[in-house]
């Protein structure tokens, strides 16, 4: 059997769902298959306490006190920590609040770090660490290529251009890495769109392929690999089988 680390790094499923089970009176759902071995045999094991910042009717929100659920493989014996409220492993703020900030940022022509940080509660060095990790999940091209498997055809997509561009991008660099945001925010959206799943697409298409695997895509290691593989028919990746 392969160790922890491999099973958390081999994902059993890319775009596909992840079912649930209903867990009554929690905000969790028991998992009907195991994130790592793929194994239907799952029961709770414990609980997890933690914080995060919400977004409730247009307002980032401070929850001091979250409670998730750990869930435990009978197979593999590998557990996990499965989150409510559509919290994403390792992150403190909901993607939701992500994605609106970095959209403020690059399509308002008043938008500055400062404000932005401002409005989401946050460091004004948060802002610019979300901004090139969305940069670096994926590459638009290779996100035109899921949308396109996923679609069956190809689509037009258009993307908003960045305001006062010169203003917030003042080095060639600087410039391609905010388009390359852009582009990648609404291909998300529109893979989002056509995989059935509710905005913003940078919360359900992510949480889709990580599902709760933890150290998946941190800032220091971002990109998703699931999102540059050629997939089959099902949704599922080949992974070289």
């Amino acid at each position: 059997m392969n160790k922890k680390g491999d099973l958390r790094k081999r994902p059993p499923h890319d775009l596909c769902c992840h079912d649930a089970v209903d867990a009554p009176g929690t905000e969790c759902q028991r998992p009907s298959v195991c994130i790592y071995c793929g194994a239907a045999r799952i029961w709770w094991v414990g609980y997890h306490a933690r914080s995060a910042s919400v977004l409730q009717d247009d307002e980032v929100v401070f929850l001091a006190s979250l409670v998730s659920r750990r869930a435990r493989c009978a197979l593999c014996r590998d557990s996990w920590i499965v989150r409510g409220m559509k919290l994403f492993p390792n992150r403190h703020f909901q993607l939701e609040i992500v994605a609106e900030a970095v959209a403020r940022y690059l399509f308002s022509a008043e938008a500055t770090l400062s404000s932005v940080s401002a409005w989401a509660k946050c460091a004004v060095r948060t802002v610019g660490r979300w901004i090139e990790w969305i940069g670096a999940v994926s590459t638009p091209r290779d996100l035109v290529a899921r949308l396109t498997e996923v679609a069956g055809e190809p689509i037009r997509i258009r993307s908003l251009p960045v305001a006062e561009q010169t203003r917030k991008a003042r080095t060639p660099t600087r410039r391609r890495l905010l388009e390359a945001v852009a582009w990648s925010l609404a291909l998300l959206e529109a893979l989002g769109q056509a995989l059935g799943l509710e905005p913003p697409g940078l919360r359900s298409v992510l949480i889709r392929v990580v599902s709760d695997r933890s150290g998946v895509t941190t800032y220091a290691s971002p990109a998703l690999p699931e999102l540059a593989k050629i997939l089959d028919w099902r949704g599922y990746a080949m992974m070289g089988m």
